[in-house]
């Protein structure tokens, strides 16, 4: 089974593929050519249902963690449901709902976004946490989201927020985008995470806006010159209470200060950290800046929304200022009704399909796909710091509270680095 341009399916296959529909009255599996809901289990509910002892009154199989239906047999459990538990289990479970369209749906809008791009001028592109969960980063808001799993109490922060941002590596659709700004169809990159993964897939400085920060960059606060560490510098600032150059945020209430200095010799400033956690205004120069990505959208014909919820401000008004926007989400979001084209997908799958598309067209002379060699940030610091600046450890910088930094860069949202 083949799709456009030769493209298999195996490449673009959804993790659901091959699973069994939840539904009783269904049980059969969950093909790629179907559409698909997805939510996550209440483990308190799922425990008491699992102890009935007739298990033919329930309507659903309910799995721990994800449960997987045909679209329709989801619709259909909302009036087979008698059990008043097991109303109450998919009534919470709605709230996390995912929907996936079929793969032959995806790729008719990827093609049909494909001539978008090619007749647009600017193209920008607006990536939240969906983009990056495939490299092990859990968004927020899906069914296996960071929030999620604290309100359903699926497993304890500990788990759901250990990230080790450094070995991450980007994602198909990172390099997708990349592969886009490489040919000229893909001008601007504005995310709202922190992971630095559209740098390492290829994306260069002078094309994003990390509007949320870097995990990895910190800034002088006098002269505004940054520094790309190759270890994430929030765990000297957020996870920092007791050092000498703790100092609490009056509109975040967390400490952004590293303990470095700028290594001008005429600056010497303050380092901080270039996290914006709630209550920070977004930065106005640094790591691109929020007017940066304000011309970019307002210069643009097309804004790709890529696994975001599209809920966080002002970073999110942003989208609404181009003429036209293509959403990629699992989950609704507010600007649905503004979209061009809706899809319901992994961002990985609809990239790789819109890729294809744009340099595989079925009768059109197709523009070679670049090469990607993966890159990482250099370290652009033009001194090592000095030994009496911080007396932390390797050691240290690895046993610091991840969970902390995961939690406040959680807050950022937007599934939502």
């Amino acid at each position: 089974r083949r799709v456009h341009g030769g493209l298999t399916i195996e490449r673009c296959r959804r993790w659901i593929d091959g699973q069994i529909c939840a539904y009783k009255r269904c049980n059969q599996q969950v093909a790629s050519d179907s559409c698909a809901v997805v939510v996550a289990t209440a483990e308190v509910l799922r425990k008491a249902l699992a102890k009935l002892r007739d298990q033919s009154v329930l309507t659903v199989n309910w799995a721990k963690g994800r449960t997987v239906f045909h679209a329709n047999c989801w619709k259909q459990a909302k009036t087979s449901i008698t059990n008043t538990t097991e109303q109450k289990m998919r009534s919470r479970s709605k709230g996390t709902k995912e929907l996936f369209d079929s793969i032959n749906v995806v790729q008719s809008k990827a093609i049909e976004a494909a001539t978008m791009i090619r007749n647009a001028k600017y193209v920008v592109a607006f990536t939240g946490a969906g983009i990056s969960t495939s490299s092990g980063i859990n968004d927020y808001r899906g069914t296996s989201g960071v929030d999620t799993k604290a309100i359903l109490r699926q497993e304890d922060d500990q788990d759901a927020e250990d990230v080790q941002y450094e070995k991450l590596l980007p994602t198909k659709g990172h390099l997708a985008l990349a592969s886009l700004h490489k040919t000229g169809l893909l001008h601007y990159v504005i995310t709202q995470n922190c992971d630095d993964l559209h740098f390492k897939s290829g994306v260069p400085l002078s094309a994003m806006s990390d509007l949320h920060g870097n995990v990895f960059v910190e800034y002088c606060e006098d002269c505004k010159k940054e520094y790309h560490r190759k270890f994430c510098v929030d765990q000297y600032s957020t996870d920092c209470y007791m050092e000498a150059w703790y100092e609490k945020c009056s509109t975040c209430g967390h400490n952004h200060y590293t303990g470095r200095r700028c290594s001008v010799k005429t600056c010497k400033g303050k380092l901080r950290d270039t996290i914006v956690n709630f209550g920070d205004l977004l930065h106005e120069s640094v790591l691109g800046g929020l007017p940066a990505a304000e011309r970019a959208c307002d210069a643009a014909d097309v804004c790709l929304c890529l696994g975001t919820s599209l809920t966080i401000t002002p970073a999110s008004d942003l989208t609404l200022r181009a003429k036209q926007r293509v959403i990629c989400n699992l989950q609704k979001t507010e600007q649905d009704k503004f979209a061009a084209i809706r899809v319901f997908a992994e961002t990985d799958s609809f990239l790789t399909l819109l890729q294809e598309a744009l340099f595989h067209p079925p009768s059109a002379t197709a523009t070679a796909a670049p090469e990607f060699a993966l890159e990482t940030r250099p370290n652009m610091a033009t001194k090592k710091r000095k030994s009496n600046t911080i007396a932390r450890t390797e050691d240290a910088r690895e046993s610091s509270s991840t969970a902390t930094r995961r939690a406040k860069v959680g807050k950022l949202a937007a599934a939502e680095l």
